[in-house]
């Protein structure tokens, strides 16, 4: 196996991010004479590859493949794996990438994303040719390709609706979901799923040995990511970032990684004020500390403004509130090349609250009240009747009338968008006939909450994060990995049955075992979750109308049809509630990309 990049010395650059834009040709005719933008990283005979990203587990791969891995870049390390396994190769690869393999001798190409998406993937199937970028914006400036929007999927968007995970806001440009391969064989472009998380939960009857099971898979999961020279943390005050900073102090401490450093956003507001815990969690383990006050990031410019200006320079509108200050706050580690984040508690390590639903069906009374009880205790509401009586009643009638009840629930969905979406008749036909794609759970087969797993898994909304996540990284030659999104771990957490999950009668029950294990005496595993919501409604109010003016109103919405400007601004301008705040932010980052793309040429 040679790597053609140039062996060690080419290796030495190996782990910043490759994060950079890329571009391959695939012509459909012949795919084994596919075009690369830059030379091969890794070449062996006729089959050639490329990555985008970083692999985990490379030492271990490594030696499976009989290499050196100081020498063998990711790229021809998954290239040696293809070359011993095949297709199956993918599914043992672990990390946060995007692989392109060419086997000339078959006359194929395979292109996958990592088994979670955390990189991403874009294509477009022109029909003489396959072409493959890290951002769409690379495709739509292919003269057969071109930037036309996706008027529907972005009105969906606007609505929180996304029906189609394959779908992008530029009408020819796809995206290859997590855990999928785009094979391209003469004649032939087809997308195949090779992993996907456990669809079924396995009983286990030792609450003790599970959880003792789950920190291994815990620490192997913080500990890949950990493969860095110089890694860093946002560390919030919450349970999902402080239990991994807690288990990667604890592989510091014993040698087998390095220390991260802290990085921590502070909040004046005394709502969202956990900077005091914050110092607490990093002086006990350890970690140098960098607080970035919010009050310093807003001085020079409101946040919303600032949010528009960087949403311009993404592949999709800005989707996190709190960008800009978490752009600025990775700066604060200008020299490290990782950055852990605490993504995926929430999604993976949560019981679903659908799980009521699998109670009701069961009529599993005790356990009902058990899991409302803890529900009620983290988020202040009670499941029972949002996530187990109605899913019941839908699956119920869906029974009877699948079609027509689909089509109700679908006509009823699109009927609660805002009143200013879509004045376009054309275009809102299109989201009502969309809108049944769009729907949550009806019949879910053995589980509602497993059902719900797989639902994030498959999400667009889920994708974009990580696409975000892979872009902003990009922009500080950083990578932002998730222990939380590891496919192992994932998958175990899928496999463990909701109320074992839910250890010692709380949500992410493992999580607050952990952080108490660690971090005993501070409270962090009984706190509340915090959120900046009273942030976020002040500083709409505050710059919202300035912003709305500086952009000229949102009339590259209103020109395609999307939005009623005028019916806009009379109904958010002046409501001074959380739902207000977040559809005046979407609308106007949303309108600041758009208008980008129009002025750029990309649309």
């Amino acid at each position: 196996m040679t790597d053609s990049a140039g062996g060690a010395a080419s290796n030495a650059g190996r782990r910043r991010t490759g994060s950079a834009d890329w571009f391959a040709d695939v012509p459909r005719d012949e795919p084994g004479r596919a075009r690369w933008a830059r030379a091969w990283a890794a070449v062996q005979g006729p089959i050639a590859a490329d990555l985008v990203g970083r692999l985990h587990d490379r030492v271990a791969l490594a030696r499976e493949l009989g290499v050196d891995a100081r020498v063998t870049s990711d790229a021809a390390l998954a290239l040696g794996a293809y070359e011993r396994w095949g297709a199956e190769a993918l599914r043992k690869l672990r990390g946060a990438y995007a692989l392109l393999v060419v086997d000339a001798t078959a006359d194929r190409v395979i292109a996958s994303r990592d088994l979670m998406g955390i990189a991403p993937l874009f294509y477009a199937d022109t029909g003489a040719r396959v072409l493959l970028a890290s951002l769409p914006q690379t495709l739509t400036h292919q003269s057969d390709v071109g930037p036309s929007i996706n008027r529907v999927a972005l009105a969906d968007a606007l609505c929180r609706r996304f029906p189609d995970p394959a779908e992008t806001f530029f009408e020819r440009v796809q995206r290859l979901p997590a855990g999928r391969r785009l094979v391209v064989e003469p004649g032939q472009v087809r997308v195949e799923e090779y992993w996907a998380p456990a669809t079924a939960a396995d009983r286990r009857a030792d609450e003790d040995e599970t959880f003792a099971a789950f920190e291994a898979v815990q620490e192997r999961a913080v500990r890949r990511c950990l493969e860095a020279a110089r890694p860093a943390i946002f560390l919030s005050g919450g349970l999902d970032s402080t239990s991994i900073a807690g288990v990667a102090a604890g592989l510091a401490e014993h040698g087998d990684a390095p220390r991260p450093v802290a990085l921590s956003l502070g909040f004046s507001d005394p709502t969202a004020d956990e900077r005091s815990l914050q110092r607490a969690v990093a002086e006990r383990l350890a970690l140098p500390f960098h607080l970035l006050e919010f009050d310093e990031v807003t001085a020079r410019e409101p946040l919303l403004v600032q949010c528009l200006a960087l949403g311009r320079t993404l592949p999709f509108p800005l989707m996190n509130v709190f960008g800009p200050a978490y752009d600025a706050l990775a700066g604060l580690a200008p020299e490290a090349d990782v950055i852990l984040t605490g993504a995926g508690g929430d999604e993976w390590l949560a019981a679903s609250p659908y799980f009521a639903a699998d109670l009701v069906a069961r009529g599993n009374l005790v356990g009902l009240s058990r899991f409302a009880r803890a529900w009620r205790a983290a988020y202040a509401a009670s499941p029972v009747v949002p996530y187990g009586l109605r899913p019941l009643a839908s699956a119920a009638i869906g029974r009877f009338a699948p079609n027509a009840w689909r089509r109700v629930r679908g006509r009823r969905l699109a009927a609660g968008d805002p009143v200013w979406m879509a004045p376009d008749p054309h275009l809102r036909r299109a989201q009502e006939a969309r809108a049944c794609a769009g729907l949550g759970l009806g019949a879910a087969g053995a589980s509602f909450a497993l059902a719900d797993t797989r639902t994030t898994f498959d999400s667009t909304v889920t994708s974009m994060q990580m696409e975000e996540f892979f872009a902003l990284g990009g922009r500080r030659d950083v990578i932002f990995l998730h222990p939380y999104f590891d496919a192992d771990l994932v998958d175990f957490a899928c496999r463990t049955p909701p109320d074992v999950l839910n250890a010692d009668g709380a949500i992410k029950g493992w999580l607050r075992r952990s952080v108490g294990r660690h971090l005993a005496g501070l409270g962090v595993e009984t706190r509340p979750k915090v959120l900046a919501n009273r942030v976020l409604v002040r500083g709409a109010a505050q710059a919202g109308r300035s912003a709305w003016q500086g952009l000229g109103g949102v009339h590259a919405l209103a020109e395609l049809g999307i939005v009623d400007g005028t019916s806009a601004a009379e109904s958010l301008f002046g409501a001074a509630s959380l739902k207000g705040a977040h559809r005046l932010w979407e609308l106007l980052n949303t309108e600041a990309w758009l208008q980008t793309q129009l002025s750029s040429g990309s649309a």
